[in-house]
């Protein structure tokens, strides 16, 4: 039985459980064409990955096995774009990788497959949500992207108690919400400042000085519209 397609990796600088759950239980041809699959994309060879694997789904579009495989290569390939710094062509392999998990949900036939299937796709989310948080215009994408991660590792865990994998990427993404939570509500904090020091300081060079004959008061006249007056008590 294959079960850690892929083991511990340091994500960020933080390390993360990034496992794609499957079961293959088919003759070993079948395992043989998965694994020279995976072995082309970790070379970078998507499209020869995807041709080595397409075949085998196209034969048997309705085994649990081969469709969750065929989102195990599409996430992978989208792991490999963000190594490449291709946020756009990640997206893209995203939800790919998340059509067949939603396809192998389907077919699942228990509830420990179900899981399996959830959990990859929380996985989905979160590599989108990591990938994103640092760019300031992401940041509620990122957000979302952590809630639904959130949500599918839940999910996965009703189904399936004993799944430590899914309990600590859902402490991980419970964490990064979190502070992505807080970060977001600063910079609002900090803008809403930055917008009121704007305009305080536009509006205070906005009039020019002059005289007046009015006792005890000060006017002054709007720079660029010298018919727009300002008159106020002179200070002491």
């Amino acid at each position: 039985m294959i079960r850690d397609f892929l083991n511990k990796k340091e994500f960020f600088a933080i390390l993360l459980l990034c496992l794609l759950v499957n079961s293959f239980s088919y003759p070993d041809d079948m395992q043989n064409i998965w694994k020279k699959a995976y072995e082309k994309v970790k070379k970078g060879e998507y499209e020869e990955s995807w041709k080595e694997y397409e075949e085998l789904l196209i034969k048997n579009p309705k085994s649990y096995d081969v469709v969750l495989g065929a989102g195990c290569i599409k996430y992978y390939q989208a792991e490999k774009s963000i190594d490449a710094q291709q946020l756009d062509n990640t997206k893209s392999l995203i939800q790919e990788a998340e059509h067949y998990f939603d396809s192998a949900m389907q077919l699942a036939e228990t509830p420990e497959k179900k899981a399996n299937s959830l959990y990859n796709k929380g996985n989905c989310s979160l590599l989108l949500a990591n990938a994103q948080k640092e760019n300031s215009q992401m940041i509620q994408d990122s957000i979302n992207q952590y809630r639904n991660a959130i949500r599918f590792y839940r999910e996965a865990i009703e189904n399936k108690s004993d799944f430590p994998e899914a309990k600590k990427n859902l402490d991980h993404a419970l964490y990064q919400l979190k502070q992505l939570l807080q970060r977001k509500e600063k910079n609002e904090n900090q803008n809403e400042q930055d917008s009121q020091s704007n305009k305080d300081q536009k509006f205070s060079t906005m009039f020019l000085e002059t005289k007046t004959d009015i006792p005890d008061a000060d006017i002054r006249v709007l720079e660029e519209q010298p018919n727009i007056v300002e008159l106020k008590k002179k200070s002491n």
